[in-house]
């Protein structure tokens, strides 16, 4: 594609704007994952429409081989050398480094989306959208530039809610998966020098061993799993599962475990990453190539990597798209992303692409002249719990469901839902029946910690509640989550926390300070006491403070009241003896 030059105000992008840029000798376009956006192009200064390129005017050129053109801002242009200039532009999108949204709450990916532009303080012509439906709340505690919560900061959208940018012109989609798997195969060592290979495969582990420990030192330990692939060494490490039972489980659950960590966290896959540059082919029309007699053709790039593609298909690489990595010395098939790509616009094919760990860091896109502000996330106890309720319930796998005629009557009475395909077997159960609803992790016949029960009772260890109303609450202590709060209605003590505890005690007194402090103030009905050391050594009482003994540096002053026509005072004089005078007020 011939890259064409736009004015700045330009929105349409429909008609030849202020020209074709012909004479471009060279024009690239390079794109990472959630990262940087940008077009680079050189330019000689005798081609024609040279002296129409401006700062923050428009080119529009095609970034990848799927994509629509898009607009890439000027905003460098270097001295002419020999001739020539370079031109550097950012996408479009990084306009909206200039547009802020005032602070706003939102609890979901769709309400945040809709809140960058509806709190913009100045008209966004970008428009959000998104494929994902993560329920996570999201704030903007301060002016922030809209980009900025975007990502590469604490509390973004991306460190929020995940996924992968998706950019097509005015449009912006966070999108599940950006990508695909188009049949692209790296066969990754077959070709490559062992040493290499062995670099990138320093950090495999070979096997997990899986374990529980409960804070009264009980410990279970899980069988060695060893995870796929031949190896000629051994290296084996271990995960801690404690946190993720509620019960002591049994050595087959934290091997269960074991083997979901194994795959999740990809344990025993070499990291790879590789930037490779290869002549993509359009296989769709099943044009024969080199194959290896398995329905697909081979080609080899400059770093002398063996690359296979399936017949029948477009196999074009893409950005976010996933390629299979082949371990030739370890039988592993792995996946990996393609996390940066750079394509010839001149050309319309990839300079190379980069296949690699994923990367997420866009706050390096942001211009500098931009302030940053953090804005993170705070999360509420009630947010957590949904959090941690959406995560158990949208992970379940497995189970079974019943309905159980308990009376033989012919007729279903109860709804199980248990960890075993019978009651006899069960541990981890739900029963559901007209007498209500409970939850037992010792078998069929509980006991049920967890229960909703007919005649009005909720039974729970633990309950997480927005807003909680009712005309009586009955409780036997209500604290603070540090504990350092908390009113013992049971024995009627109030406690607060302050620089010193602050303590209600059940006489009714106030205790200011604790039991362990030298020195103590408690306050009653009808006296004010002071303690050091735990002897009471002042009191104020019926109008009449004691006190043991004391120490005046400047005067003694007794009167007879506010309104009497003077007062005695004991004084110091400069001599070192002791006056009593009177003093007229």
């Amino acid at each position: 594609m011939i890259p064409i030059l736009y004015d700045q105000t330009e929105a349409k992008f429909s008609s030849m704007g202020l020209g074709y840029l012909t004479d471009s000798i060279s024009c690239l376009v390079t794109e990472e994952r959630n990262g940087s956006y940008e077009l680079e192009m050189t330019y000689p200064a005798s081609g024609i429409h040279f002296a129409d390129l401006q700062l923050r005017r428009l080119i529009l050129a095609k970034p990848n081989y799927y994509d629509d053109p898009q607009p890439f801002r000027i905003y460098a242009i270097s001295k002419p050398l020999d001739g020539i200039v370079t031109v550097n532009c950012r996408h479009i999108s990084y306009d909206l480094s200039g547009y802020v949204c005032t602070p706003f709450t939102a609890l979901g990916i769709q309400q945040a989306l809709s809140g960058l532009t509806g709190n913009s303080i100045s008209s966004c012509p970008f428009n959000f959208s998104s494929t994902r439906s993560t329920a996570a709340a999201f704030n903007v505690t301060v002016p922030s530039s809209i980009r900025s919560c975007m990502g590469g900061k604490t509390g973004s959208l991306l460190d929020i809610y995940g996924g992968e940018y998706h950019y097509n012109k005015f449009n912006i989609s966070l999108e599940n998966s950006r990508g695909e798997d188009r049949g692209v195969v790296i066969r990754y060592g077959k070709n490559l020098t062992e040493l290499k290979q062995e670099e990138n495969c320093s950090n495999v582990y070979t096997g997990v061993i899986g374990y529980y420990a409960s804070a009264d030192g009980t410990v279970i330990q899980g069988h060695l799993v060893n995870v796929e692939g031949t190896f000629d060494f051994t290296k084996i490490i271990t995960a801690d599962f404690s946190q993720d039972f509620q019960t002591v489980p049994t050595i087959a659950q934290i091997d269960e475990k074991t083997a979901s960590y194994i795959k999740s966290n990809n344990v025993g896959v070499p990291e790879v990453n590789l930037t490779v540059s290869f002549i993509q082919h359009d296989t769709s029309d099943n044009t024969d190539y080199l194959t290896d007699n398995s329905g697909v053709f081979l080609t080899t790039n400059t770093d002398n990597i063996l690359i296979s593609y399936q017949k029948g298909v477009n196999t074009a690489v893409n950005l976010c798209d996933t390629v299979t990595i082949y371990f030739e010395k370890y039988g592993i098939n792995a996946t990996a992303k393609c996390i940066k790509t750079i394509w010839d616009v001149l050309l319309d094919s990839y300079d190379s692409v980069e296949i690699g760990d994923a990367k997420s860091s866009i706050s390096s896109t942001i211009s500098d002249i931009q302030k940053k502000t953090d804005t993170a996330v705070e999360y509420s106890a009630m947010d957590k719990a949904i959090l941690l309720a959406t995560q158990l319930i949208t992970g379940n796998k497995g189970g079974f469901v019943v309905m159980r005629d308990s009376d033989g009557d012919g007729f279903p009475d109860e709804i199980d839902i248990m960890d075993a395909p019978n009651v006899n077997d069960s541990q981890k159960i739900w029963r559901w029946n007209k007498e209500g609803l409970g939850y037992s992790s010792t078998g069929y016949t509980g006991n049920f910690g967890t229960a909703i029960t007919s005649d009005g009772h909720i039974v729970a260890n633990f309950m997480d509640v927005g807003e909680l109303n009712g005309a009586i609450l009955k409780a036997g202590v209500i604290q603070d989550k540090t504990g350092v709060n908390y009113w013992d209605l049971d024995n009627g003590i109030f406690h607060m926390g302050l620089s010193e505890y602050f303590t209600v005690q059940p006489d009714g007194s106030v205790m200011i300070g604790n039991d362990t402090a030298s020195m103590k103030l408690v306050m009653s009905a009808d006296k004010i006491s002071f303690y050091d050391n735990g002897i009471e050594v002042a009191y104020i009482t019926n109008k009449e403070m004691h006190i043991a003994s004391a120490e005046f540096f400047t005067a003694l002053n007794i009167d007879n009241g506010i309104d009497s026509d003077g007062y005695y005072q004991f004084h110091m004089r400069s001599n070192g003896h002791l006056s009593l005078n009177y003093i007229n007020k």
